[in-house]
């Protein structure tokens, strides 16, 4: 991994950005200290909070500014995250206009602002909002009577009352605008989707963790899993793919973290899902083929590309597919060459290192990356 993908995987988490836990360590606690500044980010103590300060310094640049600004913002925004979104992209885009330049000093929004700022600003901004009726905390937050000294006071009422922000204490998620749209939402937030929120921070926390500790991404695949001769079926759930697969790691699990499984299925999901669609729907055809290459749309070093994905995940389609001799891979999307750190938008048949059971069988495996859409792509 790079300098700027070890950056990337180690931004804060979902329940940093919604106020559950620490910016800077990822702790969730109850008890958090709010920066006075942006009123969003929120950490441990004052320690915390001074550590990070030079990471979140631009950040609270852009969290201020967008705030005055977003009232100002032209155009017809769809209500609730969608519109936010947009109409946060759409301040991003002034600020990279040098002709807005002397308003922006003004502001005192910072030039030259690096991507990793902007992303967490976006995360920041959407990261709240209402279970019922999609409010987020900008849709009122313009009112010349809000009252900035309580992050948790940010809905606007038309008889003027502020009413706090309620949420889930057990996931610290479901987050609603009223007490009203809280205890309407309640019979919606069962226990199994209020332990599926919980599951989620968990996998982050781990991920996060694991990369802090060691430097890279976790992975947990086969590596000694050729087969001979294809599957009968391809397994239906996670359970039973890590028994057929990492049968000896599933063996101790009760040993491991029970994040461990969990987290190994972030980057196995989309090669598992191709390899259950070419078995299920076309199993005589696939597990025949010599040659096969394969197009992943939409490409982006923060999901597919991250953590050595084209250089190991991917090859787990060669070890169930024991017929094929080459696969080629197009990773194609307008950030797919990103990892290269180069303005180079193509590079065609890069070839990738197999496992020792694929280079004994002479089996070869390159990868390709274009930087443009699909559709674009698809005309040449």
């Amino acid at each position: 991994m790079n300098a700027q993908q070890i950056n990337d995987a180690l931004l804060p988490t979902k329940e940093a950005y919604n106020g559950a836990a620490c910016v800077n360590c990822i702790a969730p606690s109850p008890n958090l200290v709010t920066c006075s500044a942006c009123k969003l980010a929120k950490y441990c103590n004052k320690a915390c909070q001074q550590s990070n300060w030079k990471k979140h310094k631009t950040v609270c640049k852009i969290l201020q500014s967008f705030r005055q600004l977003s009232s100002t913002i032209p155009g017809d925004f769809a209500p609730g995250r969608p519109g936010l979104i947009n109409k946060f992209r759409c301040f991003q885009h002034v600020c990279k206009d040098s002709s807005m330049r002397m308003l922006l000093q003004m502001l005192h929004v910072p030039e030259n602002i690096p991507d990793d700022a902007w992303r967490m600003a976006e995360f920041f901004v959407i990261s709240r909002c209402c279970s019922i009726c999609q409010k987020t905390d900008y849709d009122e937050s313009e009112s010349k009577n809000e009252n900035e000294s309580n992050i948790d006071s940010g809905s606007h009422h038309p008889a003027g009352m502020v009413t706090p922000w309620q949420n889930c204490k057990v996931c610290t998620f479901g987050w609603c605008c009223s007490e009203e749209h809280f205890l309407q939402y309640q019979p919606r937030h069962t226990i199994d989707i209020c332990a599926s929120y919980q599951k989620s921070f968990a996998v982050d926390r781990f991920l996060h963790n694991h990369m802090k500790n060691y430097g890279d991404q976790f992975l947990a695949m086969s590596d000694g899993g050729l087969l001979s001769t294809p599957m009968t079926h391809f397994p239906n759930n996670w359970k039973e793919y890590f028994e057929t697969r990492l049968p000896e790691m599933y063996g101790v699990k009760d040993r491991l973290p029970d994040e461990f499984f969990l987290a190994a299925t972030h980057q196995l999901s989309q090669v598992t899902n191709c390899l259950y669609g070419m078995y299920e729907h076309g199993k005589e055809s696939f597990t025949e083929l010599e040659n096969l290459t394969i197009h992943v749309v939409g490409s982006s070093p923060r999901y597919e590309l991250q953590g050595g994905g084209p250089t190991c995940v991917w090859e787990e389609i060669m070890h169930c597919l024991p017929s094929v001799k080459t696969m080629k891979i197009a990773f194609i999307g307008p950030e797919a060459c990103n990892m290269f750190d180069s303005k180079i938008d193509k590079y065609d048949d890069v070839g990738m290192e197999c496992c020792p059971g694929c280079v004994g069988k002479d089996r070869k495996r390159t990868c390709s990356f274009y930087g443009k859409t699909y559709h674009d792509h698809f005309k040449t």
